[in-house]
Parts: structure tokens; C-alpha cells; sequence
């Protein structure tokens, strides 16, 4: 009975004159680097007009992290509590991993229901 050594080879085969980065990206030698996809940066998602959990949560499974801006934008609107208003920075621009993007929440308050927009605004609970 005869016994037979099989041996598996794993070969990248590239393009004539490319060169192939550590993280795996390939470029072309002559520097031209238009077009090519760094795994560190990442799209930021378009979370415009969904409740703030929601954003919260695509933007955690895009790999960035998520800040609550300071001061929310009042609305008369009970139905736009919590509701994301603007994103910083904007829905698809390419940001490094781990980068933090600021949510603003619409937040509806009574007191605007009156016209004022100076006093304390005190979100409902969703």
C-alpha cells in the first residue's frame, strides 16, 4: 500500500505592478491611492429622523461611538420627542473606527407650547 503526503498552499496573487500595504489594502506603485478602503476608517450612518435609540444602536454596529449633544432642540411636537435632529458629522462622511458622532434630539416641551424657548426643557420619557 502506498502513502501519499498532500500538502495545501495559500498564494495571493497581485496585480503586475502593485505592492501589497500591512493592513491589506492594495496599491498600485505609482502612489495613486484614489478608490482604495482603509478597514480603519468607516462611513458614518444616516441616522437622521429615527428615535435615539435606534441611532444609538447603528452607530455602535458601524464601530463608532455615540455622544448626546449637550443642548436638544425644542419642539412643540410630542411625536418628535427623542427623534435624532442632526448628526455630527454627517451621514456618509468617512470617519477613523472608533470616532464619537454627536446626536441632537428634538425634545418636546411644554413651556414651548407657550412660546417659550428659554426656559428649561424637560424631555418626555419614550
Amino acid at each position: 500500500m502506498k502513502k501519499f503526503l498532500v500538502f495545501a498552499v495559500t498564494a495571493t496573487l497581485l496585480p503586475l505592478g502593485s505592492s501589497m500595504k500591512a493592513d491589506g489594502a492594495v496599491l498600485p506603485n505609482d502612489g495613486d491611492t484614489k478608490g482604495v478602503v482603509n478597514s480603519l476608517n468607516v462611513p458614518v450612518p444616516n441616522v437622521i429622523g429615527i428615535l435615539g435609540g435606534k441611532g444609538r444602536t447603528a452607530i455602535e454596529n458601524a464601530g463608532l461611538k455615540w455622544a448626546y449633544a449637550t443642548q436638544g432642540i425644542p419642539t412643540a411636537d410630542p411625536l418628535k420627542n427623542a427623534i435624532i435632529a442632526r448628526q455630527n458629522p454627517a451621514a456618509g462622511s468617512l470617519v477613523t473606527r472608533g470616532s464619537t458622532i454627536t446626536l441632537t434630539l428634538f425634545i418636546f416641551s411644554e413651556s414651548y407650547l407657550n412660546g417659550d424657548t428659554k426656559g428649561t426643557v424637560k424631555p418626555l420619557g419614550r
